[in-house]
């Protein structure tokens, strides 16, 4: 039992639509990976350009997934805030003094400065917009 040339002709049909739409999708993924990582730069704060340039992209599975990822330690307390402006956690409640450099500085923490969630909504959007246009 083979099968027909009809049949073969829309097998190879199905088999190239197949491909063409990973390709797709893979493409689509590699590029909200890259939105996603230069909207977060431009949105994260610069004071000396380290938070920024730490934002990496990691391709996985061959390209069927990427991190994006922050690699700079403090990004989170940028993102959050600290101290009495902490938007999530557990901030302090009040005013504190730390010692460094041999002088003393009082400090309430730090406002939040959004720039990663802000990046990831976007990003979503994007994501969504590429898939729905691409044709099954």
């Amino acid at each position: 039992m083979g099968l027909k040339y009809g049949q073969m002709k829309l097998a190879a049909f199905f088999s190239r639509k197949k491909r063409e739409t990973l390709r797709e999708i893979n493409q689509a993924i590699e590029d909200t990976a890259q939105y996603i990582q230069a909207q977060a730069m431009l949105l994260a704060p610069v004071d000396k350009g380290n938070l920024k340039n730490s934002i990496q992209i990691y391709y996985l599975r061959g390209g069927t997934a990427a991190v994006v990822q922050v690699e700079a330690d403090y990004g989170i307390y940028v993102e959050y805030g600290t101290g009495i402006y902490a938007v999530k956690g557990n901030g302090r409640s009040a005013p504190w003094t730390f010692y460094k450099g041999g002088k003393f500085y009082a400090t309430r923490g730090q406002r939040a400065q959004p720039y990663w969630n802000p990046a990831l909504d976007l990003g979503h959007a994007y994501f969504k917009r590429r898939v729905a246009a691409i044709r099954i």
